[in-house]
């Protein structure tokens, strides 16, 4: 038979944090499915079937409704108005992503992440081929520009050099009044030349939830055992004498 005679100290400091413990634990369980969920939207929204962009924009109704959305949208790309992303393909090598204005008769000007191309190659005349002409459709992932983060140094629009995608900048760099807030990744299909190569768009969430969860349920395990520990050490805990 076992015998446990509890020190009120020690079980007064122990009981609050072992709660707290157990608490964090079950929050960071139930983030994790929130986040399961997100990825599994996220997932199942690339890979779905292509929709008008004007059609979405009508009916969503915040940012969660919009982003990673399949879409297309019919215009003439600007090319004489490309401008210049710096930033690192997955590789990490510094890579331009080129945005370009799509123009639409009577309708707003949509953005257009065309994909990475080399340092060496953001001059328009060393991928000629890759200058589209006349009406298409581009096929894509709408995304939401995220705004500037607290590292990411300030834009040059002098130098058509940009770090972060500032949609009001971008337009008044090219002098364009009314277009979109939001900003189309192109798909992989293939640009005459190769160049820029679509199908960069990056879904990276972070989930540690399940990481955060073992570790404050082990440390409410810890905190268990020297609770347990130390009662049978001060001879509080364990067998009793017949």
């Amino acid at each position: 038979m076992i015998s446990f005679r509890p020190l009120l100290w020690p079980t007064l400091a122990t009981l609050p944090a072992l709660a707290l413990l157990l608490a964090l634990g079950n929050w960071q369980v139930g983030r994790l499915g929130w986040k399961n969920s997100i990825i599994s939207q996220i997932e199942e929204r690339t890979v779905s079937a292509p929709q008008p962009l004007d059609d979405l924009l009508k009916r969503a109704s915040g940012r969660q409704e919009i982003d990673y959305w399949r879409v297309m949208v019919t215009g003439a790309f600007d090319h004489a108005h490309e401008l210049y992303y710096f930033t690192q393909d997955s590789q990490g090598r510094p890579v331009y992503h080129v945005i370009t204005p799509l123009l639409r008769e009577n309708l707003p000007a949509v953005f257009i992440d065309r994909g990475q191309v080399p340092i060496d190659a953001r001059d328009p005349q060393t991928r000629v081929q890759g200058q589209t002409k006349g009406p298409l459709t581009q096929i894509g992932i709408v995304r939401t520009p995220p705004g500037q983060g607290t590292f990411v140094p300030d834009n040059q629009p002098a130098d058509n050099l940009w770090f972060y995608l500032n949609m009001d900048e971008m337009a008044s760099a090219v002098g364009i009044e009314a277009y979109l807030p939001v900003i189309v990744e192109a798909d992989g299909a293939p640009n005459p030349g190769g160049l820029p190569l679509g199908g960069r768009t990056v879904v990276v969430l972070n989930n540690n939830h399940l990481g955060y969860a073992i570790t404050w349920y082990g440390l409410a395990l810890a905190l268990l055992g020297v609770y347990l520990a130390f009662h049978v050490a001060q001879g509080r805990l364990g067998r009793a004498d017949r």
